[in-house]
């Protein structure tokens, strides 16, 4: 079950109506299943807003709703302490406060009144919690619905914006999150990722925390203590922002009210040097936790509850098809039944089993010479190189850097390349000269499926501006087909080599017995 909040929690809003507050309300309310009962401001009782009752003070509210747990705070910063004082003495378990620049003085007072009471402190300056699919505490996540969904990646981040910005990062790439929280950038907060990361540690959902940090204060450095004492088990990957900042005099400020330099303390090289040095992986750009994310869940792990792979308990994940399996493996997340028979294909137009190729020829020399089979196959593996198995990687960083570009700038690069005689990875065939037909059976089943492959009007460009500016064809071949279809699922480049050998071991394990079979002895050219 998410942390923070969930259809189970009872939740007010104190200054509901005012302009903030009467958004998040009417937000919280379109979000369908958040419990959000009623609103509190002084002097309004008994008005709504967005449906949701008014009452004079918590104490009132609670008389209709005995079961209220939660609360967020949209008032005044100058006021902020008189109605965190007020949620704390009613027993309040979660306070959420959205307010900017409360005196410090003040929060430092309701921390301790909440440290007595049990009270948890997200804020100030919080953008609020989101648990996708289930409920959520505030205005976060209201500008574009698909940025989070359900899933096991918890995400904890001082910035705001990069809540959501670290969310649509993760759904982009089908990796669902648990709970996003915004414990705000102000320099002294209710809770640090510390408070946090343990509630995640004991959260059943959550499999993977990410935490986003900045420069300045000392949360990472606590997290760093938590995890030496053994407070959290679970896998932690991060991203500090900031490096740049190492380069300007200290004392500036940089957006947050926490977010500055004094000495040594709050660098950003010192706490990613701290976290790394304690087992956390952290990531160099932000774009980056994705990969990081997905190498942790794609290493087998060996838990109490048993062996997962990918993720999936090996029972479920024993449940895929090879292609859906091999799939999830190479991407962290499961194929679309479309992209599932895409892929398969690919792998069988991949497994090939003709003895003229450099890794056919090459298994067969090794093997003649005496060596067993599993010589002879990864003998033929080391022989795939950029002209036999890595023109598809070579085409697909070709088609991606295209994509970035508008029709002119692509054009741009295509005729320099032509022009330039640069090889064209991807194209053109020593035996299909004028077409490939693993390339029209892989588009045939495109179209079958009705899969809209974009990189496909990058590949007719290509054989467009060529005819063009050589007179003659050069027909996409099956690499640069298999490369487009790839970038349209999302795979990394890097990979390209790597699904080359999957789907050619096949081919490659049966030339080596072949060639065992047949008894020769030391091959010659």
């Amino acid at each position: 079950m998410p942390i923070l909040v969930n259809q189970r929690n009872t939740i007010i809003i104190q200054g509901i109506t005012g302009k903030e507050g009467t958004r998040a309300a009417g937000e919280m309310v379109n979000f369908g299943s958040t419990n959000l009962v009623a609103g509190i401001r002084p002097g309004k009782g008994g008005e709504h807003v967005h449906g949701v009752p008014v009452f004079n003070t918590i104490a009132d509210a609670k008389k209709s709703y005995p079961d209220i747990d939660t609360s967020m705070i949209y008032v005044p910063a100058p006021h902020v302490l008189k109605a965190a004082m007020e949620a704390i003495e009613n027993e309040i378990q979660t306070l959420v406060i959205i307010t900017e620049h409360v005196p410090v003085k003040d929060v430092a007072i309701m921390y301790q009144a909440a440290k007595q009471s049990g009270t948890l402190i997200i804020g100030p300056s919080s953008v609020g919690v989101m648990s996708p699919g289930t409920a959520k505490l505030g205005c976060i996540g209201a500008v574009k619905k698909k940025v989070f969904t359900q899933g096991n990646i918890g995400i904890i981040s001082k910035s705001g914006g990069l809540c959501a910005e670290t969310a649509l990062l993760f759904t982009k790439e089908n990796i669902g999150q648990s709970t996003v929280v915004g414990i705000g950038g102000d320099q002294l907060s209710g809770s640090s990722f510390k408070e946090i990361v343990e509630l995640f540690e004991k959260d059943d959902q959550t499999e993977i925390i990410v935490i986003i940090g900045e420069l300045g204060g000392l949360y990472e450095e606590e997290l760093v203590e938590l995890k030496r004492s053994g407070g959290v088990t679970k896998p932690i990957v991060a991203f500090i922002g900031g490096r740049f900042t190492e380069q300007m005099q200290d004392g500036i400020r940089f957006g947050h009210a926490g977010a500055f330099i004094e000495g040594s303390q709050g660098k950003p090289s010192e706490k990613i040097h701290l976290l790394k040095e304690n087992g956390i992986l952290v990531a160099n750009y932000h774009d980056e936790l994705v990969n990081l994310v997905k190498y942790i869940k794609l290493t087998p792990s060996l838990q109490k509850n048993g062996l997962k792979i990918a993720g999936e308990p090996l029972k479920e994940f024993t449940k895929h098809s090879l292609p859906g399996a091999q799939f999830l493996l190479l991407t962290g997340r499961n194929p679309t039944l479309h992209e599932e028979v895409i892929f398969e294909k690919i792998m069988l137009s991949i497994m090939d089993h003709g003895s003229e190729t450099t890794s056919s020829a090459t298994a067969r020399f090794i093997i003649s010479g005496g060596n067993d089979l599993n010589v002879g196959v990864g003998g033929s593996i080391l022989s795939i190189g950029d002209y036999h198995g890595g023109a598809i990687e070579n085409a697909m960083n070709f088609f991606y850097e295209l994509l970035r570009k508008n029709e002119l700038e692509r054009q741009e690069i295509i005729r320099k390349k032509i022009q330039n005689k640069e090889t064209l990875f991807g194209f053109g065939h020593r035996i299909y000269k004028e077409e490939d037909p693993r390339v029209s059976l892989l588009k045939e089943e495109c179209q079958k499926l009705n899969y809209n492959c974009d990189y496909f009007q990058i590949t007719d460009l290509v054989e467009k501006l060529f005819h063009d500016i050589k007179g003659k064809n050069i027909p996409l071949n099956v690499d640069g087909c298999i490369a487009a279809l790839l970038c349209s699922m999302g795979f990394d480049s890097r990979l390209g080599k790597g699904i080359f050998i999957i789907g050619r071991i096949p081919g490659l394990v049966m030339q080596s017995y072949d060639e065992l079979l047949s008894d020769k002895k030391v091959r010659r050219l």
